[in-house]
């Protein structure tokens, strides 16, 4: 690894974090105006989940650069739901949102247990996609339900991430699910969002 490829990865990844924080602010915006509505349950579990996420992340990477996306995303997810907390959003529990309590709760116990950062982080992954099934049935839907904007930010958030980690490479795949993953699912909110609204205009 030359030290240009490890200067430009650090870039991406503060970009990536930039980006998340962008991305959080204009929800957190939309969500003000009464433009985007916010599940506090399900943003509650989020909060719990980033935080893990974040933690385990940095702890099997080893790499701050890498991880700098995953802390400024807990954080702004933190301050969102925070926020929500104040102008009294609706907080009702639903089945799913038992179903990521438990995974992410599974995902702490086997990292405390086994002391394995990465199986932890791979559990989590597993746990955040399952969070995004409500939002992708509430889109197909209803392509309006949802502002694409903060979503496709997301995205490519994940997309700098992911060139972090490349351009930082040490040979470790795990480092690859996270933004893969969560680049993949995000991006797919913002198009289904954006092309949904096309077709429903035109």
């Amino acid at each position: 690894m030359s030290a240009m490829q490890t200067s430009i990865g650090t870039a991406f990844g503060v970009t990536a974090a930039g980006l998340h924080l962008a991305a959080y602010a204009l929800y957190a915006r939309y969500n003000y105006r009464g433009q985007q509505p916010l599940h506090l349950a399900t943003w509650g579990l989020w909060v719990i989940l980033t935080w893990l996420n974040a933690t385990s992340y940095l702890v099997m990477s080893g790499d701050s650069s890498k991880s700098f996306a995953s802390f400024a995303g807990a954080a702004a997810c933190t301050t969102v739901f925070c926020l929500a907390l104040l102008r009294k959003s609706t907080a009702h529990v639903d089945k799913m949102d038992v179903v990521l309590f438990a995974v992410g709760l599974s995902a702490a116990i086997a990292w405390w247990h086994w002391r394995d950062a990465t199986l932890a982080n791979l559990i989590l992954q597993a746990a955040i996609t399952i969070s995004m099934i409500p939002t992708y049935r509430r889109i197909l839907a209803d392509a309006g339900s949802e502002r694409p904007m903060p979503w496709l930010l997301w995205g490519t958030a994940y997309v700098f991430m992911l060139g972090a980690v490349t351009l930082r490479w040490r040979g470790h795949w795990p480092d690859l699910a996270y933004p893969v993953i969560n680049g993949t699912t995000h991006l797919g909110v913002g198009f289904v969002s954006l092309f949904g609204k096309n077709r429903a205009s035109s």
